[in-house]
């Protein structure tokens, strides 16, 4: 919508009731978040709010019809201070259930205590990833308190993208410093990133993944679990040479891969549309 189209404007307070809103709710439709403001809004004034925030970049609307906000100064912010390259190493871990006490037992880890499991995750993952890296985590990264999940994370190098699991909760990772996918899957080239294995993928894909722990996976599939991977984040490089090997066994041709752009990966909600 131009300027010369708009007969009215919505004051100040008004669309920041509509930001705030927006923030406090986990992707919600257009309509959805209509009906949920806590001041009656005229529909019309409404969606020039919807439309600026759009055109402004503080928000943007998935193939679903879910508005997301992806403005993030802060984040933007720290990485400038702290001298961040726009290129960086990436990992892909998953399901490290933090402070989850049965897990020790169901995956048999190799630990006497929460305290021990939780100290060992977070110095190895240190150990490979730097502050200005990036980490793929797919899902199911820990079992506790808001409190204790952002103590955690505050503890943990690099810039996290999730994708939920199934004791994730996700307005809870979105308070605590973690960039949450709306997806349930994300494709980089060849390779499809997801919590749960795929019972379906194309013929030229591999399927990375977590959600089954020790378990062995199969087919086009490789489990990124850290119950497998000694409990610490892997360079995706490592992924793409497996998938390699995997595809050409097939005679199918692995895409070319290079360093994600940092700031791609901060304001895209719908991160199979990252360009490589």
């Amino acid at each position: 919508m131009t300027i010369d189209k708009i007969t009215s404007h919505p004051d100040l307070k008004t669309i920041l009731m509509v930001e705030e809103t927006i923030q406090k709710m986990d992707y919600p439709e257009k309509t959805e978040l209509w009906k949920a403001l806590p001041k009656k809004v005229m529909y019309q004034t409404y969606c020039l709010i919807i439309d600026y925030l759009e055109q402004s970049g503080k928000i943007l609307i998935d193939k679903d019809g879910r508005i997301v906000w992806t403005w993030n100064p802060k984040m933007v912010k720290k990485i400038i201070a702290s001298g961040s390259k726009t290129e960086m190493k990436v990992f892909v871990t998953a399901d490290n259930h933090f402070c989850h006490k049965n897990i020790i037992k169901y995956c048999k880890r190799p630990f006497s205590s929460v305290e021990e499991m939780n100290t060992y995750m977070i110095n190895r993952w240190n150990k490979s990833v730097s502050k200005n890296d990036l980490v793929f985590h797919l899902g199911d990264f820990a079992l506790t308190s808001r409190k204790n999940l952002y103590d955690i994370r505050q503890k943990l190098n690099g810039i996290i993208i999730i994708i939920p699991g199934n004791h994730d909760r996700r307005r809870v990772l979105k308070q605590s410093d973690f960039i949450v996918s709306t997806t349930d899957r994300i494709k980089i080239k060849n390779i499809v990133l997801s919590h749960r294995p795929l019972d379906i993928i194309d013929d030229e894909t591999i399927n990375v993944h977590g959600h089954i722990h020790e378990k062995q996976t199969s087919g086009r599939r490789i489990n990124a679990s850290v119950d497998v991977t000694n409990f610490e984040p892997v360079l995706i490089e490592k992924y793409f040479r497996e998938a390699t090997l995997l595809l050409k066994k097939r005679k199918i041709l692995m895409q070319s891969y290079k360093t994600l752009n940092v700031f791609q990966c901060i304001f895209l909600s719908d991160f199979t549309k990252i360009k490589l």
